[in-house]
C-alpha cells in the first residue's frame, strides 16, 4: 500500500509504501520514502499514487499525478 506522509517541512508531500504478509496488519517498508518530495512540484497539487497490477508485464506499476 502507498501512502502520502510528511517527513519534515522541507518534505512535504512523499509518499510511503506499507506490506502485508497476511492481509490484515501492515508493515511500513524500511526504505521509505519510496517517492520523495519533489521541490519543482512541492507548489502543487500532488495526488496520491494509484499502485495496479498490470497483467500484459506481469509488474506492479504506481502513477503519480501532479495537476
Amino acid at each position: 500500500m502507498l501512502y502520502p506522509a510528511v517527513d519534515d517541512k522541507a518534505h512535504p508531500r512523499v509518499q510511503h509504501l506499507a506490506y502485508s504478509l497476511d492481509g490484515r496488519t501492515y508493515v511500513k517498508y524500511a526504505g521509505n520514502p519510496v517517492i520523495p518530495s519533489l521541490p519543482e512540484v512541492a507548489h502543487k497539487n500532488q495526488k496520491d499514487p494509484e499502485l495496479f497490477w498490470y497483467e500484459p508485464l506481469k509488474k506492479w506499476v504506481s502513477l503519480l499525478v501532479i495537476t
